[in-house]
């Protein structure tokens, strides 16, 4: 799906909808459907399918996986309600989901609030680790400590100075936050 091959993408469609025609209410082929919405940027549709997965299962942690992909489309406050109540029922969960609340506290300015979340991910091989990490310590004008993090970052993608734009484009659906972490990355020391 990163790849943004548009034939994929609608053979995806294709069969998540045959899957959801033959059990619309299986939470599984909704949260899929709601994945699959995102990717073909298709917003209205993707929250959509994601209120009737949340509806049809409240009480699953995978929910804060949703609130990710909530946060990715620009609606930060909805995808904290989705990551504290899947946080609530499983204390455990993935650091990743910590890119949720980071995003929501980066887009309203609390950049101290967005660095703690971003310092819970701690999945280094994922390059949204380093990237929430630099945003906020550049945001914040922690130089040295952001050269560090950026320095992380091009380890795991040499090109990113290239290519890291086009990455998070097709990550973020939405422009400010891209704005917002592309100004954050170039406050940390990375050009583009």
């Amino acid at each position: 799906i990163y790849s943004g091959s548009k034939d994929y993408l609608e053979r995806a469609l294709a069969l998540v909808e045959d899957a959801y025609r033959l059990n619309p209410n299986d939470y599984v082929v909704q949260f899929i459907r709601a994945y699959v919405y995102f990717y073909t940027r298709d917003i209205d549709t993707f929250m959509a399918a994601l209120e009737l997965a949340v509806r049809t299962n409240p009480n699953i942690s995978t929910n804060g996986e949703l609130a990710l992909y909530c946060a990715y489309a620009g609606y930060s406050d909805r995808a904290v309600e989705l990551f504290e109540r899947a946080r609530n029922l499983n204390l455990h969960i993935p650091g990743y989901y910590h890119l949720t609340p980071f995003m929501a506290h980066a887009c309203h300015g609390d950049y101290e609030q967005a660095l703690s979340e971003a310092q819970q991910i701690r999945i280094p091989a994922l390059f949204m680790d380093p990237i929430a990490r630099a945003v906020a310590l550049g945001y914040l004008g922690r130089k040295e400590e952001a050269g560090t993090v950026v320095a992380e970052l091009l380890q795991l993608v040499p090109d990113f100075g290239e290519s890291g734009k086009e990455l998070i484009k097709r990550i973020w659906r939405y422009e400010h936050p891209v704005e917002l972490l592309l100004e954050g990355l170039r406050k940390a020391g990375l050009e583009f």
